[in-house]
């Protein structure tokens, strides 16, 4: 024999079924609120002990003179080692006369703004880095902002950080020549061997290299000696040089003073940016003197 439901029982049934379902309810848009926070937490948690990786990148110099050097450390926290990392600075307001030079404990290399320098890292490598950074101008009077872009490329990401550089050119000329005469025999410490003039004859201007030095920032300094062997004073003369540099090769002189018969002239020629190569003199490169041998105006020297 069934025993009949109460209307009573029904009702109290009905009620906890809507209890249930309303607590489901809460408890899903519980867990919708919470999960996301529930995994930006977890993902805060792990960054901050190793998980996603930032690139900090810093300027020991902001501003800087041509012919001066800054240092950019990269420091990489989180991520994987390995991979490489590539440094660039935008074309943007860049003038077409600068360049940078960028030196590592294991590369160094001269780029423009459309090029990259590339720097593999192993994945034992510490995760930070130190880069030389030398800007190269050709001495002109203007500042040159520089935006450094330091990306750490690997298989599967790429981070990006910058840096931005000044760049401020003193004015100074990119080529300078100076002299000092001498009227006659050539100083002892100059140590190339003295001529004797033949006189009433035509000028004969030689030319020989006496030293060419250059500095860790680019900066070459060529002595050479302009010596008349004739007769008869020089007059005003001129000399070419071509030079191992980036940006101008090629430096054509203005007037030079009159050499007398046995008198030196002793010049110094100062130029930046120099590189590994061979530095030519040439004396009366337009033949404009009349001398008695026209073979002996050239000279050369090698910058290793």
């Amino acid at each position: 024999m069934n025993k009949e439901v109460s209307p009573v029982q029904i009702a109290l049934r009905i009620v906890l079924i809507i209890i249930v379902i309303v607590v489901l309810l809460l408890v899903s848009f519980a867990l919708v609120r919470f999960v996301p926070k529930l995994v930006t937490s977890f993902s805060s948690f792990r960054d901050l002990f190793g998980g996603k990786e930032r690139l900090v990148v810093a300027l020991d110099k902001k501003t800087i003179k041509l012919g001066e050097s800054a240092t950019l450390s990269v420091k990489q926290t989180g991520g994987k080692g390995g991979g490489q990392y590539v440094l660039s600075y935008s074309c943007a307001k860049i003038d077409s006369r600068t360049s940078l030079k960028i030196n590592t404990d294991d590369e160094s290399e001269i780029i423009g703004c459309d090029k990259s320098f590339i720097l593999p890292i192993a994945p034992s490598d510490p995760s930070s880095e130190i880069f030389n950074l030398e800007p190269r101008g050709d001495y002109k009077s203007y500042e040159q902002p520089m935006t450094i872009t330091v990306k750490h490329v690997t298989a599967s990401s790429t981070i990006a950080s910058t840096a931005n550089l000044t760049l401020t050119i003193s004015g100074e000329k990119d080529v300078v020549a100076t002299s000092t005469l001498h009227f006659g025999p050539r100083p002892v410490e100059d140590k190339p061997v003295v001529s004797t003039p033949v006189l009433k004859t035509p000028a004969d201007l030689t030319v020989s290299v006496g030293s060419l030095n250059v500095e860790n920032n680019g900066k070459a300094t060529l002595t050479f000696y302009a010596t008349n062997k004739g007769g008869s004073n020089s007059g005003s003369w001129t000399f070419s040089s071509t030079l191992p540099r980036d940006g101008q090769t090629v430096y054509n002189s203005p007037s030079q003073s009159s050499i007398p018969p046995g008198g030196t002239s002793t010049m110094y020629l100062t130029f930046y940016n120099a590189h590994s190569g061979t530095v030519s003199v040439s004396i009366d490169p337009n033949n404009y003197i009349k001398e008695s041998n026209e073979s002996n105006n050239y000279t050369s020297a090698t910058l290793r």
